[in-house]
């Protein structure tokens, strides 16, 4: 045997591979083999090595793989993944229920609130799914930053549905909007941020997600954490002007009027106001 010194080492699992392949005369296309540990006094004792020694095996095999063969497709079926059949129940027993009801009109949304004042639901536009952070399987298991969340930016609570088939939801100008916590339950998978990513594709391909509504338009989305935020702030901006023009406007109608009987001029920062004193 013809040893190269200048390889950075040999493998006895690769050599007895390329033999039986030379024995039975099958045509090898090459080993690829993650290195994973030393081999040392601690072999195998960090998870961490070893997934990432995976994932590298992994990249390096499909990177191979299409520079050796560039028209082949490659598409992974991850419908067998936690994440995607995660994904199922959550869309028949929580999207499915809700879109439902809101699209053959059989229970409008409600708010939550003591006045409990209906959305008609030609006023919704359609249900945002949110996405966490950095696919953090955990990002939605403490509620209160989604509680902060939701009181800053105005974000109201409603439900929909009626008797058993009540969902509860939040809603903004004109969206539903969920944190599907259900995705907590991936948290003690080791991939569990894949997983989560698992979930959201297979969510992105049910009917509600892909098509729907009279325009052929998807009446539900997922949205990204960072897209939401930003969504999130540029609504509060569009609320901020239109409450700065509606003061103005009360302002000038105010001041087009004229004083009231009753009423006595006085100065604020150099501008003319009306101030009423009531008799």
């Amino acid at each position: 045997m013809q040893v190269d010194r200048n390889a950075i080492g040999l493998d006895m699992e690769a050599s007895v591979f390329f033999k039986l392949c030379q024995h039975l005369g099958i045509r090898s296309l090459g080993v690829i083999k993650g290195v994973s540990d030393f081999g040392d006094g601690n072999k195998g004792r960090d998870p961490r090595v070893y997934e990432s020694s995976l994932q590298r095996t992994a990249e390096a095999l499909e990177q191979w793989v299409a520079h050796r063969q560039p028209n082949l497709p490659i598409k992974v079926n991850e419908g067998d993944q936690p994440g995607a059949q995660l994904a199922l129940g959550y869309y028949n027993n929580f999207v499915k229920v809700v879109l439902d009801a809101l699209c053959h009109s059989w229970h409008p949304a409600k708010y939550t609130n003591p006045d409990g004042a209906m959305i008609e639901a030609k006023d919704i536009k359609g249900l945002k799914i949110v996405m966490p952070e950095d696919n953090r399987a955990n990002f939605f298991a403490e509620p209160r930053h989604i509680f902060t969340l939701t009181s800053d930016y105005g974000v109201r609570d409603v439900k929909v549905g009626g008797l058993a088939m009540i969902r509860n939801l939040h809603y903004k100008a004109g969206y539903l909007i969920d944190f599907p916590r259900t995705i907590n339950s991936l948290v003690d998978n080791r991939d569990s941020s894949y997983q989560v990513e698992c979930f959201f594709k297979s969510l992105a391909a049910r009917p509600y997600l892909a098509s729907g509504g009279a325009a052929g338009e998807a009446q539900a989305n997922n949205v990204p954490w960072k897209e939401f935020m930003q969504w999130l702030s540029k609504e509060a901006e569009v609320e901020k002007r239109i409450a700065q023009e509606k003061a103005g406007r009360s302002l000038s109608d105010s001041a087009a009027s004229g004083p009231k009987p009753g009423a006595e001029k006085v100065r604020t920062s150099g501008a003319s106001v009306w101030e009423w004193f009531g008799t």
